[in-house]
């Protein structure tokens, strides 16, 4: 019963999340993968490669200068922003979501209490990861 408010819980406010976040920014997905938009600061690239087919994840000349600076000041860990808008990741994020409700579909039919925390685990990384990956592909809308 608690795991399934837990559960419940988690949905409801990821779904509040995301509705704040889709009325308060634009999809530019298409854009991204178009290469129309950079995917480091959201800003429109104007050049020849606009109408070429294919994905082409590209940055503006300004994020690449500010890229070599981080990579080249901090050498720890840095993680480029396309990685979160690939489709590797959104993947990630839908298996880690199948992955619970397989869980939770065991616990059902086994009655095992550590299942259904670990089901709830994979739920909220699930859903972080694509949390996550709607605010890379969107951006503020201009009012």
């Amino acid at each position: 019963m608690i795991h399934s408010l837990i559960l419940l819980t988690g949905l409801i406010i990821y779904s509040i999340l995301v509705t704040i976040a889709l009325k308060r920014r634009t999809n530019i997905n298409y854009d991204l993968k178009r290469g129309i938009v950079c995917y480091s600061c959201k800003e429109e690239i104007d050049d020849r490669y606009r109408w070429e087919k294919g994905t082409h994840y590209r940055m503006c000349v300004h994020c690449k200068r500010e890229r070599g600076l981080k990579s080249f000041l901090t050498s720890g860990f840095f993680i480029d922003k396309k990685i979160l808008i690939s489709s590797k990741f959104t993947l990630i994020g839908i298996w880690f979501n199948i992955a619970s409700v397989i869980i939770n579909a065991i616990y059902v039919f086994t009655k095992i209490y550590p299942l259904t925390i670990t089901a709830s685990a994979f739920l909220f990384t699930g859903l972080i990861i694509s949390y996550i990956n709607l605010l890379a592909v969107t951006k503020p809308k201009n009012d």
